[in-house]
């Protein structure tokens, strides 16, 4: 699919300065347009001969060609291109492959001897998400332990993806409870770009429960299709998602919140401490860590008079290499439970 747009003459300019052109697609949909091209022109208006030495694309995602009538499929590189000669340069987006939002790929041009690229073209518009969560972050502020908190949340879905019905909505975090509201409603519309099929709209009500354990949220929604859910929409449901970020506060905190061993090497230890606070001496007292993992131990010093005490956290030797996620249970002896994630990267020695 072309993009039409008025293109200019590149001229030959010293290795020092560039040329620069734009060409824009707009708001798109995946649906309607999985890939967007132009053919920007580049010539020499110079004198003497030029070699187009290679075309550099920005990310693995864009793609670039040099096009002739005698070749469309691309002519090899390095090319010669006489003076008053011109060439269209074949640039593609693969936009299946970029995230939603703004994009903006370039394709360099290198001529022969010049370290510096001769013209930039860039490719740039909006991919909108054909899976749309009105609010897209879900922010419940600071929750109390033992009270639970409600947010509203729109989910619009492009009805070429639902045919077989209207999605799932799940969140990675199973203590988080979603209920649907009843009946399915279009609402304003959510979508710039314009949808032949319309759009489908629902309500549902999220709830952090009374019994969310203390420490940051950081969650995420997602929708999940059905056996007969298309490859088209599957893919849209995996990459479209709302946040989902709050903190609930109880008896006592952690410092760090959550722990992070940044790079271990294999076959040796890693060791972290985090300070937990309470109001008075009871509330660190009676105190009850655990791990997630074998590979991660969590041990509880005895609590100080300045109502504190000393969680230390250890990976084993014999943790296996790769990233490494994990979290830490302590549970109070008023029932209230305080999580601190722990995540690092367990890699090989440098032989």
């Amino acid at each position: 699919m072309l993009i039409p747009v008025v293109s200019h003459s590149v001229h030959i300019r010293p290795t020092t300065s560039f040329v620069v052109e734009v060409a824009q697609f707009g708001t798109v949909s995946l649906l309607d347009m999985p890939y967007a091209d132009h053919d920007f022109v580049y010539s020499n208006t110079g004198t003497s001969p030029v070699v187009i030495d290679r075309l550099q694309p920005s990310c693995h995602c864009t793609s670039a060609l040099i096009a002739s009538d005698r070749n469309p499929d691309g002519e090899s590189l390095p090319y010669t291109l006489a003076p008053g000669a011109s060439v269209k340069i074949h640039a593609a987006i693969n936009l299946g492959m970029a995230p939603s939002g703004p994009v903006s790929r370039t394709v360099s041009i290198y001529l022969k001897n010049q370290n510096e690229p001769a013209a930039i073209f860039t490719l740039t518009g909006t991919v909108e998400p054909d899976v749309v969560f009105s609010p897209s972050i879900l922010d419940f502020g600071v929750i109390s332990a033992g009270h639970s908190s409600q947010v509203s949340v729109q989910v619009s879905v492009d009805n070429r993806l639902i045919p077989d019905g209207f999605p799932t909505l799940v969140s990675d975090n199973p203590n988080i409870v979603i209920t649907p509201m009843p009946g399915l409603y279009h609402g304003p519309a959510k979508f710039t770009a314009q949808r032949p099929d319309g759009e489908t709209d629902k309500q549902y009500e999220v709830t952090i429960p009374s019994n969310m354990a203390i420490g940051r949220i950081n969650s995420a929604l997602s929708l999940v299709g059905g056996p007969q859910t298309l490859p088209a929409a599957t893919a849209q449901y995996e990459s479209d998602n709302a946040l989902i970020v709050g903190k609930v506060t109880g008896s006592i905190s952690a410092d760090p919140e959550a722990v992070s061993f940044g790079t271990i090497l294999t076959g040796q230890p890693g060791v972290e401490t985090v300070t937990l606070a309470g109001k008075t001496v009871a509330d660190v007292t009676g105190l009850k860590a655990a791990s997630s993992t074998l590979y991660l131990t969590a041990k509880l010093a005895k609590p100080g008079k300045n109502a504190t005490d000393i969680l230390t956290l250890a990976i084993k030797k014999t943790t296996p290499s790769g990233l490494f996620n994990s979290k830490v249970t302590i549970t109070l002896v008023n029932g209230q439970k305080l999580i601190i994630p722990v995540t690092g990267y367990v890699t090989i020695p440098a032989r």
